[in-house]
């Protein structure tokens, strides 16, 4: 089974810890429930971008500080903005939770290193 860890782009930070990569077949879509089980990865690309998601169990991120990259009724929509913070304050993922969606993290290419774990 493929293994990588996340690192942030901007400074090397350590996003996530050891997360197995599994086929994007394993996502479940259902509102309130986490789309992933934890330390599970799915790499996947839409329109023509690469992104890496993962369940909401991910204990090395830090809040942005604007609340309304938080907007929704009881958690995060996800829709206004990265809104999840490397320990070194830089933006790194979008965390989606609100009840009327699926929860989870997604983490775009542009700000965050794959690393390849043997």
């Amino acid at each position: 089974m493929r293994k990588i860890q996340l690192l942030c782009k901007s400074c090397g930070e350590k996003l996530s810890d050891i997360l197995n990569v599994v086929p994007e077949s394993q996502l479940s879509w259902k509102h309130e429930g986490d789309i992933l089980s934890e330390k599970e990865a799915v790499i996947t690309k839409h329109l023509d971008q690469m992104y890496v998601l993962t369940n909401l169990d991910d204990e090395e991120l830090l809040n942005h500080p604007d609340d309304e990259r938080f907007s929704g009724c009881c958690g995060s929509s996800g829709s206004n903005g990265i809104n999840k913070l490397c320990k070194n304050g830089h933006e790194v993922a979008t965390e989606t939770s609100d009840c009327c969606t699926s929860m989870y993290l997604h983490f775009s290419l542009e700000h965050i290193i794959i690393k390849e774990i043997f």
